[in-house]
């Protein structure tokens, strides 16, 4: 990071949106503590701005959301039921928490990220479609909530009005 001198620094990482990883003790250490490096690293460096990559279980709790905002209260985490929601709530809250007048920090609240190849989830829903145990519904005029991350850094970035360099894991 002190290398390459980004004027702002946009966190993706995450853990355990699905399956058992939801539970796991991971959720805390990269969710949150991860991100709470990140932002000291950010203040340490003179890097000015920052976005979090959240989610809006943050705010969702099985209740129906409609027109939702960022006004929403964050779901108690009494009311979460794995450690992954309970994990990026307060790394939110931590990250929004840090901006000062020196330090911009924003969240963002977007549905499932899925990237270039993504063979975790895509995979594993279809086959429960051909076993007929996944019946995908619509509610409203919500069709998916999942995101490609390409589109996701380029929202961002007309956002913010700066180019991006995409880097893809091999």
């Amino acid at each position: 990071v002190r290398d390459f001198n980004p004027t702002v620094i946009i966190s993706i990482a995450g853990w355990g949106m699905s399956t058992f990883d939801m539970l796991s003790p991971r959720c805390w250490a990269i969710n949150y503590e991860g991100t709470k490096t990140l932002v000291n690293v950010c203040k340490r460096l003179g890097i000015q701005r920052f976005i979090y990559t959240s989610t809006y279980n943050v705010v969702f709790h099985g209740q129906k959301i409609e027109n939702g905002d960022e006004s929403m209260p964050y779901a108690p985490d009494a009311a979460h039921v794995d450690e992954y929601s309970k994990s990026k709530t307060h790394a939110e809250r931590f990250v929004l928490e840090s901006a000062t007048n020196d330090f911009v920090a924003v969240a963002i609240r977007p549905g499932a990220i899925y990237g270039e190849d993504e063979m975790r989830h895509i995979p594993r829903i279809v086959h429960l479609m051909d076993l007929w145990m996944y019946s995908p519904a619509q509610i409203g005029s919500a069709v998916v909530d999942w995101v490609h991350i390409d589109n996701l850094v380029r929202t961002v970035a007309r956002c913010l009005s700066v180019s991006v360099c995409f880097f893809h894991a091999l």
